[in-house]
């Protein structure tokens, strides 16, 4: 094995040569010099052979594998589903056991998910280089009866990074591996930011002791948690500078993303790429930047039209005493066989005010994004049919990355859209409280459909027929990655109106003790309705299209240094008007009702392992529409340790 590893580690240490710099115990001033580069002013031509050879010397020896880190996860997951009543479609037999998330009718994401077994290698051979080797193990076991694909495989994911600290600045180069994020800006290369249950257990949660994780959630803001930190997950070559001279800094990056191209479509050799930069400059703790987005691909692989959309916006950063503003104003365009857009205009404004000037802190944002700007990698909930993810050959019925007309959380971003938001949070006496409020409006009425998010047992749902539109027992429900949307069509006849989409956010979080130990309680509640204009507040008569309501209530105590009870009560109401889709039973709109019970348990067995334990009851009906009913239950278990 020592000797399977220092072949390999002569081997990279040839390609790594180019961004390391030898250092030796007992260098001269003149051997210095002669090893700031290792390649000739006139280009790559060749390496200087005797700092190659020192360098040999160094780091081949026999503590080469004292330089080697390796860390990973195993992570068990097993979910069992029963159904008394389910939905004609359900991708499993009403009672599945399964070890992966997402098990389905066809192949379409078995893959989503986190793997069993995830192992990184980590080595640094020389100051400034990192290569890191990671392999990962999946199965794909569903549970179905005569499923022949009871198999793991293993994954050989080869990442390198390279940084290189010059009297000019600081450069490091990023390529290959898994999964990159990065954050460019929020209309360009960002995430979209949804909020989490919080009773749900997150798979890629980093956190090894539940009790922290608890009483963070009680400290930091609830209305919205980010996923997945706040990049996109791109795969491909990154360079960054920093720290270059006059407060300058800049990053580069050239690739793809699971968006750019479709996972079923690689094997069809269609060209795409994904080309975004970005240019900066601080000053003192404000900055400024110019950022450049572009989805180059053909439509095809044999007429090969150009399929593109670019987004150039700039941004601004200012820190002062009191106040932090971020804006970001630019302009989107796309050309494809179906359109050739003029530019369009955006604008993201926002500001956070300190509690000394308004005794409770306040956020405030104000946007305006056209139908044209779209980045399927940014934090912006995508509207325009004609640019589909994966490219223009691909339908948009079939898009799970398209949000027609959704009423978004509170703070989030859509296009075709111009509205704001306001957010405040507070605290009275062992209260936490924390209020949003949203109001927008389209800037065109091109689809008259109205899309909203289900947040009752939301991950839970998503499993029924995953990663598919056009589903249940009326072809309205549409799955993503733990979360589930529903398409609702407007059937009147007027269309001289904008549809106006307006949110209220409220949470209360109260720690108390209970015999002598920590005891959380959380309570969110949401309501969201679309109208057909502008509203400053929330419609709660029968005019809108459709209201939804929800609340969630949420336990955590903290039995223990090592275990935590859980429990968790939502309801969701979703209705809508005459002026929208009436059921063929009796010719009446939507009146669902869902309800959601659960119970778990963390229990974290040593310092960096631990088994999560859920088990929900659900069920939903609709008054009208007598077909779309379920009811069941579902235990999940997890079992990860940290290494």
């Amino acid at each position: 094995m020592r000797v399977i590893f220092k072949i390999s580690l002569f081997i990279l240490l040839s390609f790594f040569a180019f961004s390391l710099k030898a250092q030796q115990a007992d260098t001269t001033a003149a051997d210095s010099t002669q090893n700031d580069s290792f390649f000739p002013a006139d280009g790559l031509k060749k390496i200087n052979k005797q700092a190659w050879e020192d360098l040999k010397k160094e780091w081949l020896p026999q503590d080469v594998l004292e330089k080697i880190k390796v860390s990973g996860t195993v992570q068990f997951m097993a979910f069992y589903r029963s159904m008394n009543q389910y939905y004609p479609d359900l991708a499993t037999s009403p009672r599945n056991l399964s070890f992966i998330a997402y098990p389905s009718a066809t192949s379409t994401g078995n893959s989503t998910g986190p793997p069993l077994m995830e192992l990184e290698i980590e080595g640094r051979p020389m100051p400034g280089s990192v290569f890191k080797v990671g392999y990962s193990t999946r199965q794909f076991y569903t549970g179905q009866l005569g499923d022949t694909s009871r198999n793991a495989f293993i994954r050989e994911l080869l990442k390198f990074e390279a940084v290189k600290y010059t009297d000019f600045g600081t450069f490091k180069l990023v390529a290959g591996g898994g999964a990159n994020w990065l954050n460019i800006s929020p209309m360009t290369l960002s995430n979209k930011n949804f909020r989490v249950d919080p009773f749900d257990k997150l798979p890629w949660d980093w956190y090894n002791n539940s009790n922290k994780k608890y009483l963070n959630y009680h400290k930091n803001p609830g209305i919205r948690t980010d996923e997945r930190f706040l990049g996109a997950p791109v795969q491909g070559f990154s360079l960054d500078g920093t720290g270059l001279p006059g407060g300058f800094g800049f990053l580069v990056f050239y690739g793809r993303s699971n968006r750019s191209v479709l996972g079923t479509d690689i094997n069809l050799n269609i060209p795409a790429n994904l080309f975004v930069t970005r240019v900066d400059k601080s000053i003192r703790q404000h900055k400024v930047g110019l950022n450049y987005y572009s989805h180059l691909s053909n439509t095809d692989n044999v007429h090969g039209r150009e399929d593109r959309r670019m987004i150039v916006s700039t941004d601004l950063r200012l820190r002062l005493s009191r106040f932090r503003i971020f804006t970001e104003l630019g302009g989107g365009k796309i050309i494809n066989p179906s359109k050739n857009s003029s530019w369009d205009p955006a604008v993201d404004f926002r500001m956070e005010v300190d509690k000394s000037i308004t005794k409770i802190p306040v956020y405030l944002q104000y946007y305006q994004i056209g139908l044209n700007v779209v980045s399927q990698e940014s934090a912006v909930m995508q509207s325009n049919t004609l640019t589909p993810s994966g490219g223009y050959q691909r339908s948009w019925t079939t898009d799970n990355n398209l949000d027609l007309n959704v009423l978004q959380e509170t703070g989030m971003l859509a296009n075709n859209r111009r509205g704001g938001s306001l957010k405040m949070e507070e605290k009275f006496g062992p209260f936490k409280v924390e209020i949003g409020t949203s109001a927008s409006q389209e800037l065109q009425n091109v689809n008259n459909i109205i899309t909203v998010q289900h947040r009752a047992f939301s991950f839970t749902r998503s499993r029924f027929r995953p990663f598919t539109n056009n589903s249940g027992p009326y072809q309205r429900v549409s799955n993503r990655n733990r979360r589930s949307y529903e398409r609702i069509a407007v059937t009147d006849t007027v269309v001289n109106y904008k549809k106006g989409f307006n949110t209220l956010d409220l949470t209360v979080k109260y720690l108390v003790k209970f015999l002598n130990h920590d005891l959380i309680f959380a309570n969110n509640n949401f309501y969201g309705s679309v109208s057909d204009g502008f509203s400053p507040i929330p419609g709660f008569d029968d005019k809108p299209f459709i209201r939804t309501f929800y609340e969630e209530f949420s336990m955590f105590y903290l039995l223990t240094k090592k275990v935590v009870l859980l429990g968790s009560v939502s309801t969701e109401r979703v209705m809508g008007n005459t002026r929208t889709v009436l059921s063929p039973e009796n010719n009446k709109p939507m009146d669902q009702t869902s309800m959601g019970y659960g119970v778990g348990i963390d229990y974290d067995f040593g310092d960096r392992a631990g088994l999560y334990i859920r088990h929900r009851w659900i069920r939903q009906t609709d008054k009208n529409f007598m077909l779309d009913k379920f009811r069941g239950q579902e235990t999940q278990i997890e079992l990860k340790v940290f290494f």
